[in-house]
């Protein structure tokens, strides 16, 4: 069983509005949303093209900011090392060497 899908809406002014909430939300909401178990779709209200991929590495950058600060320069260049310098190629290679 798939799990249950929220709908996110971004707008011009970059506000993300989940419509099951009808509310506006932060990308920290958005975060927790993900921990507990729901699947987003994030799509940009004006084109109305999924830009999920794209926000969610936007998410994952400003964790990594809030928690890291600009010290962990290491893991940044293990994950440009890798097959194709893409965090997808580092996970990829981890998960070869479990």
């Amino acid at each position: 069983m798939s799990a249950p899908e929220r709908l996110i809406r971004k707008y011009a002014n970059r506000k993300l509005y989940d419509t099951y909430t009808s509310s506006y939300v932060t990308l920290e909401e958005v975060a927790q949303l993900i921990r507990e178990g729901l699947r987003v779709t994030i799509k940009c209200n004006q084109t109305k093209c999924d830009i999920t991929y794209r926000t969610l590495l936007q998410l994952l950058y400003e964790m990594e900011r809030k928690t890291l600060g600009d010290k962990n320069t290491e893991m940044l260049e293990s994950v440009i090392k890798s097959d194709n310098g893409t965090f997808a190629g580092y996970i990829s290679q981890l998960q070869q060497t479990c």
